[in-house]
């Protein structure tokens, strides 16, 4: 990469912890950046959010067409991913990535991690929501310095929820937000023992509680700062 990318944020966790809502804040505090989001989860939740329920074609619609195309027409791999790109906000695009969990042709995946890999570079930041194996390969060959990994759970996450979070990050010390970690009157929510052994060993360090709001004005008007300051605690290069 040319390195034009400031950084890139990544919230995985499981269905229902809120990591599509620190999305959209992402994208509602830093409005003034040129921001790609990527939406890798499942159920599409982020692109049904951002598109009022009309979400764009996916990335996994490229593959018949790669599969013919020359490996050395860069331009034309571009103008794909260009193509799929969906204006969201003034300086927000949303990418969906759909179901890349078929096999492809090692040729066709070659191109397919040169057209994202090049689409990312063009943007002040990204952030994504969720996982998937072509992603996991396509930032695996980023600079260590320019992802920053989120890990979101809430105290209602379950414990194989849990395990398969740990067996997927092994060998990392991804940063952690638990959300919900208080009821809507304040008083403070037991946290599953697994994640405070986690925490305690060091196998996630905990960047920040997000509470439950007694309403959606309270939220709107308290949880974009207080989203602000985990990420101030991250290894990240956020605008000022």
């Amino acid at each position: 990469m040319s390195q034009k990318t400031k950084g890139i944020l990544q919230l995985i966790g499981p269905r229902h912890a809120g990591k599509t809502t620190l999305c959209e804040l992402f994208l509602q505090e830093f409005s003034a950046q040129h921001i790609l989001a990527v939406d890798a989860t499942q159920d599409q939740g982020l692109s049904y959010r951002l598109t009022l329920d009309n979400p764009p074609k996916p990335v996994s619609g490229l593959i018949d067409s790669l599969t013919s195309l020359p490996p050395d027409n860069h331009e034309a791999i571009d103008w794909a991913f260009h193509d799929l790109v969906h204006p969201v906000k003034e300086e927000a695009d949303l990418l969906l990535l759909g179901n890349l969990s078929q096999d492809c042709l090692p040729g066709v995946l070659k191109k397919l991690t040169f057209g994202f890999t090049r689409l990312l570079d063009s943007y002040d930041y990204v952030v994504i929501d969720g996982s998937d194996p072509f992603l996991t390969r396509c930032l695996s060959h980023l600079p260590p310095d320019l992802l920053q990994t989120v890990v979101v759970v809430s105290p209602s996450t379950t414990q194989q929820e849990w395990g398969d979070l740990s067996q997927a990050l092994s060998g990392q010390s991804p940063a952690l937000v638990l959300n919900y970690a208080t009821e809507a009157s304040g008083s403070s929510v037991p946290v599953p023992v697994f994640i405070e052994q986690a925490l305690e060993a060091g196998d996630f360090h905990l960047v920040g509680k997000l509470p439950t709001y007694a309403s959606a004005e309270d939220r709107i008007k308290e949880m974009p700062e207080m989203f602000k300051n985990c990420l101030l605690r991250l290894e990240l290069a956020l605008p000022v």
